[in-house]
């Protein structure tokens, strides 16, 4: 029987085969050893044991179809490429806060059942926000949105803050 170490490693080696995650840092990329994982509780506190702000940047990034179980934290990620996150299930929190989106980026169907936190975050291309279900509270507070941004069908049950975000370009909430 393997270890509950061993399995994280697994899982940790299967995250980082099918997701892409690179972490830069000045000329030598610095390994984090726990591999991106989505509860990135661990990432965060060996960043502080570390002292590094190295923050996950992603180059491949295919969430399509993901449940994340507990917190998925992206705070101050950066995505160089397409975030796709179609029919994506959020049953505890989703955290973006501070997370930078260069690439098209897609939560068509996906559907959020605790807190999602888009705070401070900065979408540079297309944002596709079509048929999306925000069961509790959303923040958007001091988004930037800086290139279309579409909310078809999206249904908000509790608070959205839109207090302080910025639309650049045309945003649909039809």
């Amino acid at each position: 029987m393997l270890s509950k170490y061993k399995w994280e490693r697994i899982f940790i080696i299967l995250f980082l085969l099918f997701v892409g995650v690179a972490f830069a840092q000045e000329k030598n990329p610095t390994v984090y050893p726990y591999g991106g994982v989505l509860d990135s509780s661990r990432y965060t506190d060996w960043m502080k044991k570390n002292n590094r702000r190295v923050p996950l940047n992603f180059i491949n990034a295919n969430f399509s179809g993901t449940r994340f179980i507990s917190q998925a934290n992206f705070n101050r990620a950066r995505f160089d490429c397409k975030a796709d996150f179609l029919s994506s299930q959020f049953q505890s929190m989703a955290d973006f806060h501070n997370t930078i989106f260069d690439s098209l980026t897609e939560f068509e169907g996906a559907e959020f059942d605790n807190l999602a936190d888009f705070g401070g975050v900065q979408f540079n291309s297309r944002v596709y926000l079509r048929v999306v279900q925000f069961n509790s509270r959303v923040n958007f507070r001091g988004a930037q949105f800086n290139n279309l941004v579409y909310f078809w069908e999206t249904e908000f049950h509790r608070r959205a803050d839109f207090s302080r975000a910025e639309f650049d370009n045309k945003a649909d909430f039809n």
